[in-house]
């Protein structure tokens, strides 16, 4: 499956349904792993809340001057 956002468009390349128990409920959510025509790749996930239906888009990037992880613990 294909579709544009945010004026990119992005082929649909794999998709995981993730679990977790939490208070004796297993609450589960889907990551959709998607490609754009620029070859970079991001995570799309959908979940129900107690708000209703969420989607949220993720996307890696490198920083130009990664924290260490003395400088990580202090945040």
């Amino acid at each position: 499956m294909s579709g544009t956002l945010a004026g990119l468009r992005y082929r649909v390349v794999g998709r995981v349904v993730m679990g977790m128990e939490e208070a004796g409920e297993i609450y589960y959510w889907n990551e959709f792993n998607l490609v754009n025509d620029r070859g970079e790749f991001d995570t799309l996930v959908f979940e129900e809340t107690e708000n209703g239906a969420e989607w949220r888009m993720f996307t890696l990037f490198e920083p130009q001057h990664p924290m260490s992880a003395q400088e990580a613990s202090t945040k």
